[in-house]
C-alpha cells in the first residue's frame, strides 16, 4: 500500500511530517507520496509560489527514502482535483493499492469534494486523529458504510475502505508559521531546519 498525502504545503511543517511517519510506521506502507496542489478547489490562495512550495517539500523529506514528492498536480493547469490524481496513479500502477491520508477535519469535509464518492472507487482513506477526540467525531452518512475497523482487511482492500488511525499529532499550523515569520519570530522546531533556512533566504512570508 502507498499513502497519498496531498495539500497546500504552504509551508510543509513538522506536523505534516510526523503524521506521515506515524502512518508509514504503524501501517507499514511501502512509501508516502507528498502531492502539492496547483490550484485549490475551494479557492484558497497561496503565499509561496508553486516552485517554492515544491522546493520546501524536497528539502523537508531529504534523506527519507519512503517519502517521495509527486509534483503531477503542479504540472497541470486548472483546479487540482484529487480524483484526477487517483485515476492517473491507478492507470500507471493498476496492481498497486493507494490510500489517501487525511486529518479528521479534512475528512469531515470530504462530502464537499469534487466527485467525492468516486474517490473510494480508486483508493482507500486513512483518517489520522488524536485518540481523545476520535470517539466524539461524527461521520457523514455518505461514508459510514465504508468504515473498516479490521486493519488486515483494510490493508488488503484495493479501494473503498476508510480506516481511522489514532495517533499523537503535533498542533502546528501553516498559518501560525506564516504569521511568526511575518512578525520576524523564529520558526525553529516548527519546520525542518533546511526549510526554515530556505524561508529566511527566499524571504517567503516576510511582511
Amino acid at each position: 500500500m502507498i499513502g497519498i498525502f496531498g495539500g497546500s504545503f504552504d509551508p510543509i511543517h513538522n506536523g505534516h511530517l510526523r503524521a506521515a511517519l506515524e502512518v508509514l510506521q504503524r501501517l507499514e506502507l511501502k512509501k508516502i507520496l507528498f502531492v502539492p496542489c496547483q490550484q485549490h478547489a475551494f479557492g484558497k490562495t497561496f503565499n509561496a509560489t508553486a516552485a517554492q512550495r515544491l522546493e520546501m517539500l524536497e528539502l523537508a523529506i531529504q534523506g527519507e527514502e519512503e517519502f517521495v514528492v509527486d509534483a503531477r498536480e503542479l504540472q497541470r493547469t486548472g483546479i487540482s482535483y484529487t480524483i484526477d490524481t487517483l485515476i492517473e496513479l491507478n492507470a500507471e500502477n493498476p496492481n498497486e493499492i493507494y490510500s489517501l491520508i487525511l486529518g479528521m477535519d479534512t475528512f469531515l469535509s470530504l462530502h464537499k469534494w469534487h466527485q467525492e464518492e468516486e474517490i473510494l472507487n480508486y483508493a482507500n482513506v486513512i483518517v489520522v486523529d488524536r485518540p481523545a477526540l476520535e470517539a466524539t467525531r461524527m461521520i457523514d452518512s455518505t461514508f459510514a458504510d465504508y468504515v473498516c475497523t479490521n486493519v488486515h482487511e483494510f490493508m488488503h482492500s484495493k479501494a473503498g475502505k476508510i480506516f481511522f488511525l489514532s495517533a499523537p499529532l503535533l498542533e502546528i499550523s501553516a498559518t501560525y508559521i506564516r504569521n511568526e515569520v511575518a512578525a520576524n519570530k523564529s520558526i525553529r522546531y516548527l519546520v525542518p531546519e533546511a526549510v526554515a533556512d530556505y524561508i529566511q533566504t527566499e524571504k517567503i512570508y516576510s511582511s
